[in-house]
């Protein structure tokens, strides 16, 4: 792996980049078990190709600092080093503090992260730390993480709602028996030492779908962002005039800026070649889609509501189609159809799709339209 300092930062800053271990053969970390066997077979095949720049792989360094000062705190059960031998394969974990029965990870994190709740990867790792130590002949009683919210503020703990009220928090992790552990460990063992090529998934991936903004017209920032081409454009639909729905491509953050084996990875060439098709783009909707849409939407009526579908769709769509005829522009129908659903329920008023029809012509000339 060759190291780049191209803004000159300090030795020490560039030494403690540069502390990256090479991949031994049938010897893998509890952190490199439970990511992608791909991202570690292409670590060991272009060991010397990896290129990395000090400034753009600085990020894990506070955590690697917080864990280096803690360690040389505790009394007893730091830093503690396990490994244990499976079918020529050694697993290899190094627990952060294990006193009394409980282990703990610490964790350096943001707070945005941290409001986000439960992480699948600090359980199966927590989990992996466990069952090395129940391996060799440890009890244990209690899993949990400390999580350290590295930009927490203390201004807005009154001041936003579910703010963190402390700069630490202790999570409780979930505990399992270790005949899970086991199946979970060996599971992913098994993955490493298969031949048969591995495809990093979408959570390997840090996937983001490919989405759709609607947007008011001159706005920057978009007022709804949803997965569904549909669902977006109904959503447009309803709010009037003026709102557009703009399409934002999908990525794969980890492949695109934390990936050091990404410039040799052929899944990630496909899927920025477009071979990987896993984004569905829906059709166009017509016009009589759109007005049924503003329709339901005026009436409170979740769009994939299948059940009012079957017993109102048909009713529906021929009111949708008499508007469209009469205004001959589904924006115009949709203009019409959420004003004068406002106008009604703000004066209580009971009325239906054709009682919504009726009253379009007076709209239409008191609007000039």
């Amino acid at each position: 792996m060759r190291v780049t300092n191209n803004y000159h930062l300090p030795e020490p800053i560039v030494n403690a980049v540069a502390r990256n271990y090479k991949p031994q053969e049938k010897r893998i970390s509890v952190t490199s078990l439970i990511g992608s066997p791909r991202v570690y077979r292409l670590t060991q095949k272009h060991w010397d190709d990896i290129e990395i720049e000090v400034m753009d792989n600085s990020q894990a360094l506070p955590g690697i600092a917080l864990h280096k000062f803690l360690s040389g705190k505790a009394k007893e059960g730091a830093e503690e080093k396990l490994e244990i031998e499976i079918d020529g394969w050694t697993i290899v974990g190094r627990t952060d503090l294990f006193q009394e029965g409980v282990l703990t990870d610490y964790k350096m994190t943001s707070v945005f992260s941290f409001m986000l709740g439960e992480k699948k990867e600090w359980e199966r790792q927590l989990n992996a730390y466990a069952w090395l130590l129940r391996k060799h002949d440890r009890e244990v009683k209690k899993v949990q993480v400390v999580a350290f919210l590295r930009d927490w503020m203390r201004t807005k703990v009154n001041s936003e709602k579910d703010y963190p009220p402390h700069i630490w928090h202790t999570v409780d992790v979930p505990l399992w028996s270790l005949e899970k552990q086991e199946e979970y460990v060996l599971g992913r063992l098994n993955l490493f030492r298969s031949e048969e090529e591995y495809f990093c998934t979408k959570e390997e991936r840090w996937e983001r779908p490919a989405s759709w903004a609607v947007k008011r017209d001159g706005m920057k920032k978009a007022t709804r962002v949803l997965t569904s081409e549909s669902e977006a454009r109904m959503i447009a639909t309803s709010l009037g005039l003026g709102y557009s729905v703009e399409f934002r491509k999908g990525v794969n953050t980890k492949c695109a800026s934390y990936c050091n084996v990404a410039p040799f990875c052929t899944q990630y060439r496909d899927i920025n070649g477009g071979l990987f098709k896993e984004v569905t783009v829906a059709k166009p909707l017509s016009d009589v889609v759109k007005v049924i849409l503003a329709l339901k939407i005026s009436m409170g009526v979740e769009p994939g509501d299948e059940a009012w579908d079957k017993l109102n769709y048909a009713r529906t769509k021929k009111v949708a189609g008499e508007l469209l005829e009469y205004f001959k522009d589904w924006k115009l129908v949709a203009e019409c159809v959420q004003e004068l659903s406002k106008k009604f329920n703000d004066l209580k008023f009971n009325w239906t799709y054709e009682t919504l029809a009726k009253h379009c012509s007076d709209w239409r000339v008191q609007n000039g339209k």
